[in-house]
């Protein structure tokens, strides 16, 4: 039901926690860069993670179908955002991408139905095919990047967020530039609060 992982292991490996319904709960030290691909994946019963500010990448799948959690601490120290790493995470509601990510992977968010706002900072440069597909009670996404053309957007990046009724916030000085770019012009697009 819980795990300890001392303060001597520098990596979560592939697959390592894949599967562990019955953990409710896990430690990761300071020691932790690296957690690796599917590493948490299947863990239904975990509620909240805190992933500390010494990893540096979060893998592929590597939360993949935790439905029950409802928390996530992404640090500052997070580059890149693996492919499905929090796929299915049903239970999650909000979801800040610290400054330094600059790569959303594929399918990152992906049925999120939980999800009713994220918040994209201004370093990020890619968000992956479908990274948040079939969120559909997105409410608000936060977008601080001030030039749209400076991210690559994957297809169907937003399918299933219903952008009828999610708002996207975006820098003052960029909110024309947003309406004219696809998919951001499917959103009700208004200036971030100053």
């Amino acid at each position: 039901t819980s795990v300890d992982i001392p303060a001597s292991v520098t990596e979560i490996g592939d697959g390592a926690f894949w599967g562990c319904v019955g953990l409710t709960s896990v430690d990761i030290p300071s020691s932790v860069t690296e957690i690796g691909m599917d590493a948490f994946s299947g863990c239904v019963g975990l509620t909240s993670v805190d992933i500390p500010s010494s990893v540096t990448g979060i893998g592929d799948g590597a939360f993949e179908g935790c439905s029950g959690l409802t928390s996530v601490t992404i640090p500052a120290s997070v580059r890149e955002i693996g492919y499905k790493a929090f796929a299915g995470c049903v239970g999650l509601t909000s979801v800040t991408i610290p400054a330094s990510v600059t790569a959303i992977g594929g399918y990152a968010f992906s049925r999120c139905v939980g999800l009713t706002s994220v918040t994209i900072h201004a370093s990020v440069r890619e968000i992956g095919n479908w990274a948040f597909e079939g969120c559909e009670s997105m409410k608000a996404v936060r977008c601080l990047v001030a030039d749209p053309d400076d991210v690559e957007i994957g297809d169907n990046a937003f399918y299933g967020v219903d952008s009828s009724s999610c708002v996207l916030y975006v820098p003052k000085q960029s909110v024309e530039r947003y309406k004219a770019l696809e998919p951001w012009n499917r959103f009700t697009i208004r200036a971030l609060p100053e």
